[in-house]
Parts: structure tokens; sequence; C-alpha cells
């Protein structure tokens, strides 16, 4: 998978980026959405979202369909590095991808 938002940003930029805004926003957890380069989705029209960090995967998934606007009759799929998210909170996976 090659990611647009990691290709355009060094490490270094998005530790930074991240400090400042969990510093800001302390409930809130970061999160970066980008189809795969081989989905039939549309994309979507927002890439970066500050989830509330008791924000389920399914309550999140729910507004990443709401945005691309894809009926629930199509399969929509969450990786986190590669990996399906094996927990109900969206800040217990994230957690091990935080700066």
């Amino acid at each position: 998978m090659n990611f647009k938002f990691k290709e355009t940003h060094t490490f270094e930029q998005r530790q930074q980026d991240s400090s400042k805004i969990k510093a800001k926003y302390p409930n809130r957890v970061p999160v970066v959405v980008e189809r795969h380069r081989h989905s039939q989705i549309p994309d979507i029209d927002k890439h970066k979202f500050l989830v509330p960090d008791d924000v389920t995967v399914a309550q999140f998934m729910w507004i990443i369909r709401k945005r691309i606007d894809i009926s629930s009759e199509k399969a929509l799929f969450l990786f986190v590095e590669k990996n399906m998210p094996q927990t109900r909170y969206i800040n217990r996976f994230t957690s091990r991808f935080t700066f």
C-alpha cells in the first residue's frame, strides 16, 4: 500500500503535528484516512479527523461511510498499519501508533 500522507510528510513532521494536536485536544485522537489505491470506492473529501477518544471503531466506520456516501451493502474495511483493529475503541488501537 502506498500512503500519500506518509510520502508527503516526513516522520518528524507527522510527530510534531501529532504532538501539537494532542496537547491542544487531549481527549481526541488524530486519524488520517486514505483509501487503498486499488479500491473502487470514491475518495473521501476529508482525510484528517480529530476523533473523540471514546468513539468506537463501528461509529468511526459509520462516519467514514457517510462522508464517502456508500451503501451499507458495500464492504468497507479499516486497516491500521496493514492490520485490522481488534479492539472496540479508537483510542486503544491508536495508542500503539501514536508519537
